[in-house]
């Protein structure tokens, strides 16, 4: 039994670092595919570059801001959503409910046999604020913009070091209701709110990534 054990993590790892390589490879054009529907986004998600996908049809999920959340130990009701001269700085909030299922029905995506279940969280902001400098450690990582508008700053990989110059070698976008942006393993990103927003982010890892990439995520938000 311990031999037949062994063998499992054996295998695990070698599965585990090939994996790891493979995702190692991105795209370094900065060049980001501007999407219509589905058909079209699923042509692109394999190219390893950020995809736009903008739904005029779409209706956007909704928030319950009747809620109060405790963030970094503050109970904050969402109600102050909306009041003017309210500052409001929630970012990526796992305890606000939601569901992952909108979109991701419609996705086909490259490795799909090997994927979890997509994890959820949600980023409520009002005001001036720019986020600090994130990298995406997940296999993918979807932004969806449910009320306001932000500014996003895309980085490619091949500028590592370089980040805090965004503003110049940053891919800009604008998100606003009815897009969800596809944020490739591996990449910055910065975001700028200048009023109000609210946005699901959904991100998932496979079976042999989880791991790895919640400790470097942990690593990197330390």
């Amino acid at each position: 039994m311990l031999g037949l054990f062994q063998l499992f993590i054996f295998i695990y790892c070698v599965c585990l670092v090939i994996r790891m390589i493979m995702l190692q490879s991105f795209n370094s054009q900065v060049k980001v595919y501007h999407v219509s529907n589905y058909e079209e986004l699923n042509n692109y998600i394999h190219k390893q570059s950020p995809i736009l996908l903008y739904e005029k049809d779409k209706q956007p999920s909704s928030i319950d801001l009747t809620l109060k959340v405790e963030y970094h130990s503050e109970k904050i009701p969402l109600s102050k959503y909306g009041e003017t001269g309210e500052s409001l700085f929630i970012y990526k909030d796992t305890t606000i409910p939601g569901n992952t299922t909108d979109y991701f029905s419609s996705i086909i995506f490259p490795d799909t046999r090997l994927l979890l279940k997509p994890q959820m969280s949600v980023s409520i902001i009002q005001g001036n604020h720019t986020t600090s400098i994130q990298k995406n450690t997940h296999n993918y990582t979807f932004l969806e913009t449910i009320d306001g508008n932000s500014i996003i700053y895309l980085i490619n990989p091949k500028y590592k070091g370089m980040e805090t110059n965004y503003k110049v070698i940053g891919y800009e976008i604008i998100l606003q209701p009815k897009t969800l942006l596809y944020i490739p393993l591996n990449w910055y990103y910065v975001q700028v709110v200048n009023n109000k927003v609210i946005q699901k982010h959904i991100e998932i890892d496979d079976i042999f990534t989880f791991i790895p990439h919640y400790l470097k995520n942990y690593i990197h938000n330390l």
